[in-house]
């Protein structure tokens, strides 16, 4: 006999307000039915009301976890509707700020999957390691969460030699810790152990489902935005980019695991060879005419469509993130999994409710 089990908004394991409603036969997920909404502020709507000046902070409050990837997207977008090159060092300060944005978020995925293993010692060390990670971040920008660094034409602040110890000393820390990871997700220990062979996600409806990201990554797809479409300063860096062949929730833990010792490496030149140059330049002229710009987000691909009538306010503007693609993917993850995974499962694929409902 089946029945339904829902973890609502009201679930005390999710730190964000969704939906699930699962048909359960003999502990056995039959079936899923996902809500979102719940978290709608409207944002598109109000940026297509308002100055583009203005809706570059707006695009930093779709998301507190990858707020910077979002006006990071959307000044791209505004740059290609300028016919505006910004600086090589505009663009290196960027890419540090995008991959300790990064950082950040994988170091937060871990300690969710943490908290829905009760595995509490690593979740402690994460948590205290990733403050280290945002101090720095606001020694940098000035602030801990909406950055407000990227401007139309480059960056408004600067990376001083004074703070760059700080963040080679701080990247040596994040390698070590993220090298245990890699240990821990090793079948024979425990959190490899407890997420082995659970929630599989096949390559075929990996490309078939339109996943992104770390996700579709695991599950044997090459396939990263940062080296395919050569966006900013990418190709002076070398990274390996991590593809596994295994789809299941270890797979997808173990990807950002290696992920964050690739990112290291990529903040580590970075730092090394800042070129000289000029913060910001200034922008062209606005011209009538719609770009899509996209980029690689620590979730996957993020994309900005702006379609502009030559006017300091845009006509139109619609935003896919990450989540919203991998959601799909999700339901068949769970189907056939039994209801004690489901918390787990739906974590592992990162998911972001704040940028999915926006």
């Amino acid at each position: 006999m089946r029945e339904i089990i829902k973890f609502d908004p009201e679930f005390a394991g999710f730190i964000e307000p969704r939906l699930f409603s699962f048909s359960v036969e003999n502990n056995k997920i039959k079936d899923v039915d996902m809500e979102v909404g719940y978290a709608h502020r409207g944002i598109e709507k109000l940026m297509m009301e308002r100055p583009y000046k203005n809706d570059l902070l707006l695009a930093e409050r779709v998301c507190g976890i990858c707020s910077n990837s979002h006006s990071s997207c959307f000044a791209m977008a505004l740059e290609k509707l300028t016919e505006t090159e910004i600086s090589n060092r505009a663009k290196y300060i960027r890419i540090i700020m995008l991959e300790m944005e990064r950082l950040h978020s994988h170091l937060l995925y871990f300690v969710l999957i943490c908290k829905a293993l009760d595995e509490f010692d690593l979740l402690i060390k994460l948590v205290a390691v990733r403050e280290r990670l945002m101090s720095l971040i606001k020694s940098i920008s000035g602030n801990r969460v909406n950055y407000s660094i990227n401007t139309f034409g480059g960056v408004k602040r600067d990376i001083s030699t004074e703070v760059t110890p700080d963040i080679l000393d701080n990247l040596d820390e994040i390698n070590i810790l993220s090298e245990k990871l890699v240990t821990e997700l090793d079948p024979k220990n425990s959190i490899g152990n407890k997420t082995f062979g659970i929630g599989n996600l096949t390559t075929e409806m990996a490309g078939k489902l339109g996943t992104v990201g770390p996700n579709l990554r695991a599950s044997g797809i090459d396939e990263d935005l940062r080296r395919d479409a050569k966006y900013l300063s990418y190709e002076d860096f070398e990274f390996d980019v991590i593809v596994l062949n295994i789809g299941d929730v270890r797979a997808r833990a173990l990807t950002r695991a290696l992920e964050i010792i690739q990112t290291v490496r990529i903040i580590e030149n970075a730092l090394e060879n800042l070129p000289e140059g000029e913060l910001r330049v200034q922008p062209g002229n606005l011209k009538t005419g719609e770009v899509i710009s996209r980029i690689e987000a620590p979730r996957g691909e993020l994309a900005y469509f702006v379609k502009s009538d030559g006017s300091n306010i845009p006509h139109t503007i619609k935003i896919r993130t990450p989540t919203f693609a991998n959601y799909l993917s999700l339901k068949h993850m769970l189907i056939g999994q039994e209801v004690d995974y489901a918390h787990l499962i739906i974590e592992s694929i990162d998911p972001c409710i704040s940028c999915t409902d926006r």
